[in-house]
């Protein structure tokens, strides 16, 4: 009785298992809508820091210019 139950069981799991895998092959890819940017570590390369080294160089020449020009 429990070989029959157990028989039972595997057989329904693999028929479930096999609708899930034909389920998912036909379900189209979602498209790519963007960036996907995960923790605040990760950012976009176009952002300066301020160890940035021409950042640090703008702000010279501008002081530079508010000095001159007071």
């Amino acid at each position: 009785m429990n070989r029959f139950m157990v028989k039972n069981s595997r057989e329904i799991k693999e028929e479930e298992n096999t609708e899930k895998k034909l389920e998912s092959e036909t379900q189209s890819q979602p498209e790519n809508r963007g960036k996907l940017i995960l923790d605040a570590s990760c950012a976009p390369a176009d952002i300066s820091y301020p160890t940035d080294l021409n950042l640090l160089n703008q702000g010279r020449k501008q002081t530079e210019k508010i000095i001159d020009i007071l």
